[in-house]
Protein backbone atom coordinates (compact mmCIF):
# COMPACT_ATOMS: atom_id res chain seq x y z
CA UNK A 1 0.00 0.00 0.00
CA UNK A 2 1.77 3.21 -1.00
CA UNK A 3 0.86 6.78 -0.30
CA UNK A 4 0.96 8.54 -4.05
CA UNK A 5 -0.24 12.01 -4.24
CA UNK A 6 -2.08 15.01 -2.14
CA UNK A 7 -3.91 17.06 -3.89
CA UNK A 8 -4.75 20.71 -2.89
CA UNK A 9 -7.65 23.09 -2.58
CA UNK A 10 -7.60 23.97 -5.86
CA UNK A 11 -7.51 20.40 -7.60
CA UNK A 12 -10.00 19.10 -5.45
CA UNK A 13 -12.65 21.50 -6.36
CA UNK A 14 -11.96 20.57 -9.93
CA UNK A 15 -12.88 16.89 -8.64
CA UNK A 16 -15.96 17.49 -6.85
CA UNK A 17 -18.68 15.34 -8.32
CA UNK A 18 -21.96 16.53 -9.39
CA UNK A 19 -24.79 15.22 -11.03
CA UNK A 20 -24.49 18.55 -13.76
CA UNK A 21 -21.06 18.12 -14.50
CA UNK A 22 -19.75 14.46 -15.31
CA UNK A 23 -16.08 15.30 -16.02
CA UNK A 24 -15.75 15.64 -12.81
CA UNK A 25 -17.05 12.22 -11.98
CA UNK A 26 -14.77 11.34 -14.33
CA UNK A 27 -12.17 12.08 -12.51
CA UNK A 28 -13.01 10.85 -9.43
CA UNK A 29 -13.49 7.49 -11.08
CA UNK A 30 -10.40 7.61 -12.68
CA UNK A 31 -8.71 8.52 -8.72
CA UNK A 32 -10.39 5.16 -8.05
CA UNK A 33 -9.34 3.41 -10.49
CA UNK A 34 -5.41 4.34 -9.95
CA UNK A 35 -6.03 3.27 -6.38
CA UNK A 36 -7.65 -0.08 -6.98
CA UNK A 37 -5.41 -1.40 -10.09
CA UNK A 38 -2.33 0.00 -8.37
CA UNK A 39 -3.21 -0.88 -4.88
CA UNK A 40 -2.16 2.52 -4.25
CA UNK A 41 -3.55 5.05 -1.22
CA UNK A 42 -4.64 8.42 -2.31
CA UNK A 43 -4.82 11.45 -0.35
CA UNK A 44 -7.20 14.26 -0.76
CA UNK A 45 -7.07 17.33 0.76
CA UNK A 46 -9.42 20.46 0.83
CA UNK A 47 -10.53 23.02 2.48
CA UNK A 48 -13.31 21.23 4.71
CA UNK A 49 -10.81 18.28 5.43
CA UNK A 50 -9.05 15.80 4.62
CA UNK A 51 -9.59 12.33 2.55
CA UNK A 52 -8.23 8.97 1.72
CA UNK A 53 -9.07 7.04 -1.33
CA UNK A 54 -7.96 3.47 -1.09
CA UNK A 55 -9.35 0.04 -3.14
CA UNK A 56 -11.75 -1.77 -1.05
CA UNK A 57 -9.24 -5.00 -0.67
CA UNK A 58 -6.73 -2.65 1.20
CA UNK A 59 -9.31 -1.17 3.43
CA UNK A 60 -10.26 -4.91 4.28
CA UNK A 61 -6.82 -5.80 4.56
CA UNK A 62 -6.33 -2.84 6.98
CA UNK A 63 -9.47 -3.40 9.08
CA UNK A 64 -8.11 -7.31 9.33
CA UNK A 65 -4.91 -6.76 10.73
CA UNK A 66 -6.01 -3.90 13.10
CA UNK A 67 -8.64 -6.50 14.42
CA UNK A 68 -6.08 -9.15 14.62
CA UNK A 69 -3.46 -6.74 16.14
CA UNK A 70 -6.18 -5.71 18.65
CA UNK A 71 -6.24 -9.09 20.65
CA UNK A 72 -2.92 -9.82 22.24
CA UNK A 73 -3.79 -13.15 22.77
CA UNK A 74 -4.79 -14.20 18.83
CA UNK A 75 -1.58 -11.77 17.85
CA UNK A 76 0.59 -13.48 19.82
CA UNK A 77 -0.14 -16.73 19.02
CA UNK A 78 0.12 -15.72 15.04
CA UNK A 79 3.67 -14.57 16.05
CA UNK A 80 4.66 -17.44 17.49
CA UNK A 81 2.71 -19.68 14.71
CA UNK A 82 5.11 -17.61 12.08
CA UNK A 83 8.18 -17.91 14.30
CA UNK A 84 7.48 -21.77 14.02
CA UNK A 85 7.54 -21.99 10.94
CA UNK A 86 10.39 -19.70 10.20
CA UNK A 87 12.72 -21.56 12.22
CA UNK A 88 11.04 -25.16 10.31
CA UNK A 89 9.31 -25.83 13.68
CA UNK A 90 6.24 -27.52 11.19
CA UNK A 91 5.79 -30.26 9.86
CA UNK A 92 3.36 -30.70 6.25
CA UNK A 93 0.43 -32.71 6.64
CA UNK A 94 -1.88 -33.76 3.58
CA UNK A 95 -5.61 -32.50 4.26
CA UNK A 96 -8.33 -35.22 4.10
CA UNK A 97 -10.76 -35.34 1.55
CA UNK A 98 -14.78 -35.88 2.66
CA UNK A 99 -14.50 -39.50 1.32
CA UNK A 100 -11.67 -39.48 3.96
CA UNK A 101 -12.86 -41.16 7.61
CA UNK A 102 -11.81 -38.49 10.17
CA UNK A 103 -11.79 -39.72 13.35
Amino acid sequence: MALTQVYTDTEVSKMKTRISRPRNANTLNNLITKAVLAKEVIRVKNHTGNAVIMSESEYDNLIENLYIRSDVNNYSHLVRAINQLESGECSVHELLNDEQNIR
